[in-house]
């Protein structure tokens, strides 16, 4: 399973494909499990297949990718 952040504040609009289990990610809850705050960034999904999440993650307008790390 894989989520995508958008994130419009740090270094410019960019999107990250996540795996659920990631520690940065914890199944769309963030680091701290809680959620991310929307002054931020949101996280999008859950997607089944990596495909998928990097399908979805090109309908993001003016976004560039990034793959973390995790995958």
């Amino acid at each position: 399973m894989y989520w995508v952040y958008e994130n419009w504040q740090a270094r410019g609009h960019k999107v990250v494909i996540h795996k659920a289990s990631c520690g940065d990610c914890k199944n769309g809850t963030g680091k701290s499990g809680q959620g991310t705050n929307p002054a931020y960034g949101r996280w999008l999904g859950s997607f089944q297949t990596y495909l998928q999440a990097e399908q979805f993650d090109q309908g993001v307008a003016g976004a560039r990718l990034i793959i973390h790390r995790c995958c």
